[in-house]
Formats: structure tokens, sequence, C-alpha cells
């Protein structure tokens, strides 16, 4: 795109470091994005496509952060299909580390609020707009709401039988816990075995590689900062009980 005069910034993509050094030299800053964002910085790169035709039958499948605050939106949308919904989670200390994390990466800036919070270095706004984002000025509470709020949208719409929670950390086990959880997620959202789904792929949108209780290096004190009414409420749940932590990947 570059090549045809597009003014694109490789820079936003999640692409090796390494390689978008050797290809584009020296990059521009992420300062250099308009001023009116639309949305987040994509994360892979645009390729050539053809347009797949939906036939009855088929599955759509929907994944967004976003999502669970329009639940609703999406069960009129698709009033006359069959909707199935899975709840992703993960232990409040791990997803909240990982929110952090995310806030100090170039790529997950969703929102312009300048010298909103506490660093007022920052220019974006990152994830979601929670309710009373305004009154909030310190990162971590942001990030506590950010991780909190989303799952009690879920647990309040009490979707009943037709989602299935699953957790991270089952992903993260591997192996046979892996696998059986990928195939009730399949069978849930009636498709068939994915070709190939067995196969290790390139990780994208992450911020470090993947190591469990990550947040006991790059934090320490984060565990009992996020113990507050509203995180632990949400924590338990969902299953995961502040006492018990030490158990938390």
């Amino acid at each position: 795109m570059q090549q045809r005069g597009l003014p694109v910034l490789p820079w936003c993509y999640d692409l090796d470091p390494k390689q978008l050094k050797e290809r584009f030299g020296d990059m521009p800053s992420i300062d250099w994005c308009t001023p009116t964002i639309i949305e987040i910085s994509p994360f892979i790169p645009l390729v050539p496509t053809r347009r797949r035709r939906l036939v009855p039958g088929q599955t759509l499948l929907l994944k967004a952060s976003s999502d669970a605050y329009r639940i609703q939106d999406l069960q009129h949308l698709f009033a006359d299909h069959e909707l199935s919904f899975v709840h992703l989670t993960r232990n409040p200390a791990a997803a909240i580390n990982g929110l952090l994390d995310g806030w100090d990466d170039r790529c997950f800036w969703q929102h312009q609020v300048p010298g909103h919070i506490e660093r007022s270095n920052l220019r974006y706004w990152c994830f979601d707009l929670v309710d009373g984002w305004r009154d909030i000025d310190e990162l971590t509470d942001v990030c506590q709401l950010q991780w909190a709020e989303p799952h009690q949208r879920i647990l309040d719409a009490d979707l009943g039988s037709n989602m299935v929670r699953v957790a991270f950390e089952d992903f993260q086990r591997g192996g046979a816990e892996r696998s059986k959880l990928r195939d009730r997620i399949l069978q849930l959202a009636r498709i068939p075995a994915l070709p190939g789904s067995g196969r290790t792929t390139r990780i994208v949108n992450q911020t470090a590689p993947p190591k469990a209780r990550r947040w006991e290096a790059s934090r320490p004190w984060l565990l009992e900062r996020i113990r507050t009414p509203i995180v632990e409420q949400t924590a338990s749940s969902l299953g995961y009980d502040f006492d018990r932590s030490s158990a938390w990947l």
C-alpha cells in the first residue's frame, strides 16, 4: 500500500520489529496518526482475499471485547438466528496486568482523551471507555474496571444454556485440556473440526511472550492493589478466589 502512495504506518501493525526496521527503516512515531481515531490500530496486515458467501447452515463467528457491551443489540440483530455465546475468563491479576501492559504498548489506543489520567503524557485512551471513566484518574483503577465491567455485563445478561464459559487458564495448560476445550467450543458453535487446528501458529496481539504469573515479576504489588470490592466480587462470580490466588496461572 505504501508503494501505491497510501499513508500506511507499518509501526501500527503487529509485525516483527526487526523485519519492519529492515524493510521500512526509520518509522514514523505513533503521534503521526490522524487526530480522529476511527478504530484500534490493525494487528494483522491486509492481504488480497475473496468475499465469502454465507449460505443457510453456516456459522458466523463474531469476536470482539466490546461485544460484552452490546449483547442485547446482537440478540435483536440476529433475532431470527440461533445464537451461542462463548464467555472467555481469566484471573484478574493476569488480565489486569495484561491491560496495564497494553497501556504501555504502542498499538492499543482507541480514543483520543489527552491528559485525562495521571500519566498525562498518554495522548490516547486504550481499550474500553467504561462507565464513569471521566471520574477515574489512576491507571490501575481504570484497568480494574476495564476487566470487571464487561464480565459483569455478561453475568447480568443471564444467557443460560446459550452460553459456555471457558477459562484461559485451560488453554495455558495445553495438551488434552486445550483440545477438550477447543472441541467443546466448536460443538457449541456448531462448527466442524477445523483442519490444522492443533498447529502452532504465530502469536499476535501480545505485549510479551506468554508466561504463567507474569505479574509477579513485572508488578509484584498488583495482587493486593486490585483486591477491591468490585474486582473481588466479579472474580468470585467467575470462580476466582483471592484466598486461593497462589494457584492462579
